[in-house]
């Protein structure tokens, strides 16, 4: 018997590597909502954008509050709360569909 019959194995007690498998589409397993693969679920999308919006809130009113009476426009507390929480409605929809458009393209 020679080395290289051995236990399959080489002289060296190696036994050689299998090639590689071909390659096959992406992997795409999602795990604790988000992909392996790199991507977002949509729950998750979601939740970052509301995140985003919620921040974003807070930084429209003081922002409106101090910018309004440089170009003389005057609103109660109430008012900054109005016109923010609207902005940030739009804010909200347009963060998320974006956010799952980039998903979609690329």
């Amino acid at each position: 018997m020679s080395r290289a019959d051995y236990n399959g194995r080489d002289g060296n007690g190696y036994q050689p590597l299998p090639p590689p498998p071909p390659p096959g589409p992406p992997l795409r397993i999602i795990r604790e909502g988000v992909s392996v693969s790199g991507g977002q679920s949509r729950a998750h999308s979601a939740l970052e954008a509301v995140a985003n919006v919620a921040v974003g809130y807070g930084v429209a009113v003081a922002t409106q509050a101090a910018v309004f009476p440089l170009f003389g426009l005057h609103a109660s507390a109430g008012q900054h709360l109005a016109i923010g929480a609207i902005f940030t409605v739009v804010s909200l929809v347009r963060s998320y569909a974006l956010r799952r458009l980039f998903n979609r393209i690329g």
